[in-house]
């Protein structure tokens, strides 16, 4: 293994692909997308969610907007 970055997002980039590889299904993947403002890109299925887009929340359920009136839906929804 010859490590293609040294520095920068380049470094965090590698470090997220590694993880993706070593825990391959423990179900991180998308926690750690998120949190690193990373788009969600799936090559074998065409799936591409960009970083800021909507899809990267769950709407509010409707009974949930019902109980309160002072919450508001997640924009996109």
């Amino acid at each position: 293994y010859v490590k293609p970055a040294t520095s920068g997002t380049a470094v965090l980039d590698e470090i997220l692909n590694q993880k993706s590889i070593e825990f391959f299904a423990e179900g991180h993947r998308w926690f750690d997308l998120k949190r690193n403002n990373k788009a969600v890109v799936k090559s074998q299925t065409g799936l591409n969610i960009a970083s800021g887009s909507h899809k990267f929340i769950w709407p509010i359920p409707q009974q949930e907007m019902l109980n309160n009136p002072n919450m508001t839906q997640a924009p996109g929804y």
